[in-house]
């Protein structure tokens, strides 16, 4: 609060969009409240589920923040180069930074998987690092299955692939 008064910043406010339920997931009330707490408003808007998709994954962007998670298992190389390549397809954040282009193309031009797996961390670790995209920290969650389901790993979806506590783990298909 202190650093945005001493910087002439106050009433600051943004909105976060997010899909149906997404207030009440991935820590958004608790940041909210953190926000608050500096003296910021973060309001909440929840989205139709297809128009959330429509903004996180095409070009059309018009939010300030989105706090939500992913579900789905894509690969490293469509989550990552789509999204952040300044000519990506889903570049919605309208990222263009030259070092980050020759990083994805390098990870994209490796047909090693570990060595791809390595390129992908050192990106995921540059997107922290530079502040292009923050990824919150994975809560306390209780996941349960069924004995017999292999081969699920639900901390490992596309969202949390790359968060901040496991940008050392990489998931590659080898078959």
């Amino acid at each position: 609060k202190d650093l945005l008064s001493a910087a002439g910043q106050s009433n600051l406010s943004f909105t976060d969009k997010t899909f149906q339920g997404g207030a009440n997931a991935f820590g958004t009330l608790q940041l909210q409240q953190s926000f608050k707490e500096a003296g910021i408003d973060m309001q909440v808007k929840e989205m139709e589920w297809a128009d959330w998709r429509k903004n996180v994954y095409g070009i059309k962007g018009d939010f300030e923040i989105t706090i939500g998670g992913e579900f789905d298992y894509i690969s490293p190389d469509r989550q990552l180069y789509n999204a952040f390549y300044s000519s990506g397809s889903a570049n919605n954040r309208h990222v263009n930074d030259p070092a980050l282009d020759k990083l994805l193309v390098a990870a994209r031009e490796e047909l090693q998987a570990d060595r791809a797996a390595d390129k992908y961390k050192e990106i995921a670790k540059y997107l922290v690092d530079n502040a292009i995209s923050l990824w919150m920290p994975q809560g306390l969650g209780i996941v349960a299955t069924q004995k017999w389901t292999k081969g699920w790993f639900w901390q490992y979806s596309a969202g949390a692939l790359f968060e901040r506590n496991y940008m050392d783990e990489v998931y590659i298909d080898k078959s």
